[in-house]
């Protein structure tokens, strides 16, 4: 590959996710943006703020660091769907607000993710922790973002109708996602690798935050108070979490510009369990010898074990057979808009290409 191609590539690749996520959807940015900023403004009401230093402009600089480094998937899916739901509204400043509060949930997740595995850059923009004002406040400035969130929902939601509905669902799926990251970093044993794991990990991790708080989000904030949801719909939407979790973990080694995220820290993938089914036992050597080590000799072993694996085939007839096996579960879904929903939620997820760190 020339330089100059390469530079191009490298351009592409280091263009904000917000942008890139959010060119699709047209007109859509602004009034998220305008939200955020809104929300961010809200910092001047508290009390005596003032007083405490500096307080005031870091705080203010935090609730902006997911704006920086987000990918609006739960703002934008929390979008779609309600639009589906109610498809005549055009009052849309709650689903704003509430799409954005999701954003401001994954900041925490994706500050949190950064500094425990020392990563500089996220989506073009320095991570929360390599400032030298802020590396060593981690912890406190998440816990920050976090009550900070919550103060929002109380303060632009608690009349509403479901908002103790909301409250829950927010607790809940931050709750899950936590427990789900957690889970990943205790199963780091290669030779414990198996598709249940993965399917688990995909469960908890993925599936709370992208897809079950914005569809439920979507739901209490609808007119359709008849449409519920149900144990048949959570179980498509982990269907729809492990196929995520299958795309992302192919296109971490295989993508564009490949980051080798889960070799270097020796997490559970689909590439690894796939390998590990078909290799001999020399190659299954190497992969044991070498997964999980940071070293650039380390991981280009590992990938070439990947390559002579030939896994790309059974990739593309994985990730079918989900598609279709998800899209006959949607099916059989009674409520229209619903179904609607789950194949807005399938399909934007099996045209995933862009390389998507969690």
């Amino acid at each position: 590959m020339s330089s100059l191609v390469y530079s191009r590539l490298l351009f592409v690749k280091r263009l904000p996710v917000f942008y890139q996520a959010c060119k699709c959807y047209s007109n859509l940015a602004q009034p998220f943006i305008a939200v955020s900023q809104k929300i961010i403004a809200d910092v001047d009401e508290i009390e005596d703020i003032e007083i405490y230093g500096n307080l005031k402009e870091r705080t203010k600089n935090l609730l902006q660091h997911p704006r920086l480094i987000g990918d609006m998937e739960s703002p934008n899916t929390t979008l779609k769907v309600f639009k589906i739901l109610n498809p005549n509204e055009q009052k849309l400043d709650l689903v704003y607000l509430l799409g954005w509060l999701m954003e401001m949930l994954n900041g925490v997740l994706s500050i949190k993710s950064d500094s425990f595995h020392d990563i500089q850059t996220r989506n073009n923009t320095k991570s929360w922790h390599t400032d030298r004002t802020y590396n060593n406040q981690v912890s406190n400035d998440t816990v920050l973002m976090e009550s900070y969130v919550f103060l929002q929902l109380k303060k632009y939601f608690s009349t509403h109708r479901n908002y103790v509905n909301i409250l829950e669902t927010f607790h809940e799926a931050f709750s899950d996602s936590l427990a789900g990251r957690n889970l990943e970093l205790i199963s780091k044993d290669l030779e414990k690798f198996d598709y249940n794991l993965l399917k688990n990990i995909a469960e908890l991790k993925i599936a709370p935050m992208s897809f079950e708080l914005p569809l439920k989000s979507a739901l209490y904030l609808s007119n359709n108070s008849h449409i519920v949801y149900t144990e048949e719909i959570a179980d498509v939407l982990k269907d729809i979490a492990l196929l995520k979790k299958i795309k992302i973990d192919y296109l971490d080694s295989f993508g564009l510009l490949p980051e080798h995220f889960n070799i270097k820290h020796g997490y559970c993938s689909w590439l690894a369990i796939k390998s590990l089914e078909k290799v001999d036992g020399e190659q299954k050597a190497v992969l044991k010898e070498h997964y999980g080590k940071l070293e650039s000799e380390s991981i280009e072993k590992v990938n070439n074990v990947y390559k002579n694996s030939l896994l790309t085939g059974d990739y593309e007839k994985l990730k079918g057979k989900i598609y279709d096996d998800t899209k006959a579960k949607i099916e059989n879904i009674s409520h229209e808009l619903l179904r609607k929903s789950l194949f807005c939620i399938l399909d934007r997820t099996y045209s995933l290409k862009a390389d998507d760190r969690m």
